[in-house]
């Protein structure tokens, strides 16, 4: 299936085995990078990061979904494969997939229905709303736009619940501050590197890069420079530890999956967006932005002292936020609508925040919605 910006290959739980320790060697080989090839000749990936991806699909225990759903970043040209974190383009195939499978029905008649996803990687109930063609099935197609996609489809909408803490410390800021000054030591030449963000783990874990902070200016032709990759991966691998996801930057390193790292900048004085990203995955620049991302980002947007809202705020000659933005109350529709830019044009979400006394700042991000679309490519056998 094409998700959102991504592709991947949709298998039911019951088709893998039991055994969770199992399905890397099969899914390393499905994709074609059992092998070490780069270019997954002999599988089904698309030997790039957004391209090499599974989602596994059944129906859910939890008491609160329809379906559950386990992602897997395959690695490109190596026996890797990551369970670890998520992959919000690829759940947005989820509830198309379970519609046209039969994992979850709807009436005859029905033109709308709602999917409750349970993402086994995060635990995030993420809610789907697609349309239903007059068969039951997905309706794939529609003149809805997403920007790193060149067609158009019905709208699909995922609306992440609560979805701050998903791994580690399971708290929006997991290092208790809205930003921090990460001084490490270069994991290649050990000279001390000083960098300004934010770790935001909401959806997924992201750590949020002021890129103005970088020891060199970074431009769109910088981008495969090794030395820029060397200081972003230094920094993903401290942030790792400080997230929980390793013991050692050292052993962080040998997965590229989680956490995600994105550089942030502020947006073009003519424009009407919020913020300006570079986002990378698997070590190399995402050639959009991943929806996940997408509401992390977001989401961090609306809470003082984040390195994405001081960046957003400065562009606009704006004081800096001294509560977190708050749309709507709790049940209620309203929310707070932020635009992000990235290297294929605009995605926006809308976040909405409630009191909660329990939190930091005494706000809780309630949920965050984003429109995308989706589109069955083929069903078939894969022989493994």
């Amino acid at each position: 299936m094409r998700a959102g910006t991504s592709r991947g290959i949709f298998l039911h739980g019951d088709h893998m085995p039991q055994t969770k320790s199992a399905w890397p060697q099969i899914l390393s080989t499905i994709m074609g990078s059992g092998n070490g090839d780069r270019r997954q000749l002999d599988g089904v990936g698309g030997a790039t990061s957004t391209t090499s991806k599974a989602a596994i699909v059944s129906p859910s225990s939890h008491p609160d979904a329809d379906v559950d759903f386990t992602f897997a970043q395959v690695a490109v040209g190596e026996n890797k494969v990551d369970l670890r974190g998520s992959c919000g383009n690829i759940c947005s195939g989820v509830g198309p997939f379970a519609l046209d499978e039969g994992l979850v029905r709807v009436k005859p008649g029905q033109k709308q229905a709602v999917v409750r996803v349970h993402d086994t990687n995060t635990g995030a109930l993420i809610s789907q709303t697609l349309q239903v063609a007059p068969d039951g099935t997905f309706l794939a197609d529609g003149t809805h736009k997403i920007s790193g996609y060149a067609g158009s489809g019905s709208p699909l909408k995922l609306s992440w619940t609560n979805p701050s803490g998903t791994v580690g410390t399971r708290q929006f800021y997991p290092t208790g501050n809205p930003s921090d000054t990460l001084t490490f030591p270069s994991l290649s030449t050990g000279e001390s590197t000083c960098i300004q963000a934010s770790l935001i783990d909401a959806a997924n874990p992201f750590v949020f890069v002021d890129a103005a902070t970088l020891p060199t200016p970074i431009t769109q032709s910088d981008l495969d420079s090794p030395d820029l990759h060397t200081a972003l991966e230094s920094t993903r691998c401290h942030a790792a530890v400080l997230f929980g996801l390793a013991h050692t930057p050292q052993d962080a390193a040998r997965t590229r999956a989680v956490p995600k790292i994105v550089l942030c900048y502020p947006p073009s004085p003519s424009s009407h967006v919020d913020i300006r990203v570079v986002p990378f995955s698997m070590g190399s620049p995402h050639p959009s932005f991943q929806l996940t991302g997408t509401v992390a980002l977001s989401a961090a947007l609306t809470m003082p002292g984040t390195v994405p809202s001081l960046i957003a705020r400065k562009a606009r000659s704006e004081e800096p936020l001294r509560s977190p933005e708050t749309g709507g109350r709790a049940g209620g529709m309203g929310g707070v609508k932020k635009a992000i830019a990235h290297r294929s044009g605009v995605v926006e979400a809308v976040v909405r925040n409630v009191e909660d006394a329990s939190v930091p700042l005494g706000v809780r991000v309630a949920d965050v919605s984003v429109v995308t679309t989706a589109r069955r490519i083929f069903r078939g056998d894969v022989f493994v």
